[in-house]
């Protein structure tokens, strides 16, 4: 249930372009007294009560949030199974990379010989976290032709490039059958190697958990230990061009607010080194 309620929150602020819970709460208020003002002056014009126009206005403005709201919840419903679906994917498509030689080449035997397809064409198989490229689709087409074949099998494990699409279908003699592992796989056996519910959660609160730490970093950067010998220098010179100009006011401001960034850069490391 925790989980739930924090993966909720992290996907809300996604939807919402990454405003926190106070910056919604306003847009919400905001939104609904727009609204209702806009009623207020659409029913002005037909009805010359004003209690009842305000009441006919706040009727309208509950109905119209309420469809907000399941709009809005709808939205919601489709970002936690797109992220769901893109993260089971990319954990299922990790999972199949793991696998032995063996068990990809016993995978791929028994998708031919149900399908009957080893004698007139190449088998080709390409097992890499990138999936396969235009030198690997060039590559297969030489050995086809090497052979005399006119019908090459690729089953891929990783994502399917563009460009390696667009390579195989320019082949002119050529025929590509491009073949993801995961479409091999039963469903039993696909049910046993995708994550749970559970684990696509946990990954997911765990993707936003790396951008939060990431944007702290990002945000804490400008008062990194190694940037008071800069802010040294830029004071320095800041100071010596307020000489030189009319402003100089400005520039002893600047030099200054150097200073103090330097004087931060130089406690935080300070702080960081005793801990």
């Amino acid at each position: 249930m925790k989980q739930n309620k924090q993966l909720i929150r992290c996907l809300k602020k996604k939807l919402y372009g990454g405003r926190g819970l106070f910056s919604r709460t306003v847009d919400y208020i905001a939104l609904r007294a727009i609204v209702f003002m806009g009623c207020y002056m659409w029913f002005s014009a037909m009805v010359a009560n004003g209690v009842a126009k305000a009441m006919l206005s706040l009727a309208s403005t509950g109905f119209i949030s309420v469809g907000l709201d399941l709009i809005n919840s709808l939205r919601l419903d489709s970002l936690i199974r797109a992220e769901r679906r893109r993260v089971s994917a990319a954990a299922l498509n990790d999972r199949l990379l793991l696998m032995t030689d063996d068990e990809r080449n016993r995978l791929i035997a028994e998708h031919i010989s149900k399908e009957g397809k080893q004698a007139d064409r190449l088998i080709c198989s390409v097992h890499r976290s990138e999936g396969p490229t235009p030198d690997d689709m060039l590559k297969a087409a030489r050995a086809a032709r090497k052979r005399g074949l006119s019908k090459v099998s690729v089953y891929y494990g990783g994502p399917l490039q563009s460009s390696a699409k667009a390579t195989a279908s320019a082949c002119p003699d050529i025929t590509f059958t491009l073949t993801p592992l995961s479409s091999l796989l039963t469903r039993e056996q696909l049910k046993e190697l995708s994550p749970s519910a559970q684990e696509a959660d946990a990954a997911i609160l765990a993707e936003f958990e790396r951008e939060r730490i990431n944007k702290k970093a990002a945000r804490t950067s400008v008062f990194a230990a190694g940037r008071l010998r800069g802010y040294i220098i830029a004071a320095a010179c800041l100071t010596g061009l307020s000489f030189f100009v009319d402003n100089a006011l400005y520039y002893r401001l600047m030099a200054a607010a150097c200073l103090c960034f330097g004087a931060t850069s130089w406690w935080l490391g300070k702080t960081s080194a005793e801990a």
